[in-house]
């Protein structure tokens, strides 16, 4: 999952493990060009257990006060199946759920059926490039028509996250 730490946004964690076995994680959280921001090896998880980290950035060594923002790997030292949610929220408790999405199974092709622009509400959009190589995404709007307005390009280097404000803007 993408996540968010900054004066407004917090970001907690959790993690489930769904397998029979016990294991121990990795979980990094980068920054949106890639870089390592933040790593905590060894963090146990219990077999069919859960963890939960109020403050995911705080978990891994980054301090407070600063602002960041990336997504997040979670590794599972013998391969056992992990589900993982990101909350984030703000003071206010606003804010999103992002549910983590497994290496292998991430979208090649995406349909996003309906986005909203309005005072009340907006559609963000985020690329995430999980991989090793560089990736490059097309991203477009089309009408109900099918008539496709405003095609964009984007190049994500490798473990990288772009994040698309408003889409309909």
């Amino acid at each position: 999952p993408s996540s968010v730490a900054s004066e407004r946004y917090t970001s907690g964690l959790v993690v489930v493990n769904t397998s029979a076995v016990a294991s121990s994680l990795k979980i990094t959280i980068r920054n949106a060009q890639g870089s390592t921001l933040g790593t905590r090896n060894k963090v146990p998880i219990a077999a069919q257990g859960s963890i939960y980290f109020r403050n995911v950035f705080q978990a891994v060594g980054i301090a407070s006060g600063g602002s960041a923002f990336g997504p997040i790997e979670i590794t599972s030292s013998n391969g056992a199946q992990m589900q993982a949610v990101l909350l984030i929220r703000t003071r206010e408790r606003t804010g999103g759920f992002l549910p983590g999405v497994n290496l292998n199974q991430g979208a090649r092709s995406l349909l996003l059926p309906y986005v909203e622009d309005s005072a009340d509400v907006r559609t963000n959009l985020g690329l995430n490039n999980p991989g090793v190589a560089t990736a490059s995404v097309s991203v477009s709007l089309a009408t109900p028509e099918g008539f496709t307005l405003a095609p964009r390009q984007f190049s994500l280097p490798p473990n990288s996250l772009t994040q698309l404000d408003s889409v309909v803007r």
